[in-house]
């Protein structure tokens, strides 16, 4: 079976998602602004290559959109804030199959700096992976992969 027909299709599903002190939604036009704010910033990007102009920040964005969109589903990503907070952000998170490997999805995520080293990284891998791994979505997820700089040690 090829990735392509491996992979689920996702018409009506609910990507919304909260946890303890978060909720998450899928990336929309609201979200423009944080993807300047982690994409454009040198100390974010630090830990994912190099940082980006607001033109390139602005045209990321929109394949982020596009992909968001796709069906069958491939990737997705999220915006997350305070539980209650429509507009308070605390990052971005994503989901992004494998190509080669349809039941592998890779997890990340960049945290505002301010918002970095409160437990917030964690709270929401543990819910989206509990989110992917008992299938809620239909994506087949068997194996999620996730990284992180060597230098950052402190995951809470």
């Amino acid at each position: 079976m090829t990735a392509a027909a491996a992979a689920p299709v996702a018409t009506a599903i609910d990507w919304r998602f909260a946890a303890t002190r978060l909720h998450a939604r899928l990336l929309d036009e609201r979200d423009r602004g944080l993807v300047h704010a982690l994409y454009t910033d040198p100390e974010v990007m630090a830990h994912v290559g190099p940082a980006l102009s607001p033109e390139d920040a602005d045209a990321f964005f929109a394949k982020l959109l596009r992909w968001n969109a796709e069906i069958p589903v491939r990737a997705r990503f999220w915006a997350y804030c305070d539980l209650g907070e429509e507009l308070s952000y605390i990052g971005l998170f994503s989901a992004t199959r494998v190509a080669d490997a349809p039941s592998t999805w890779e997890l990340g995520q960049m945290l505002l700096p301010q918002r970095q080293r409160h437990g917030y990284a964690l709270e929401i891998s543990v819910r989206i992976l509990d989110l992917l791994m008992s299938d809620v979505w239909g994506l087949g997820v068997e194996v999620a992969v996730g990284r992180h700089a060597g230098e950052n040690t402190r995951l809470l």
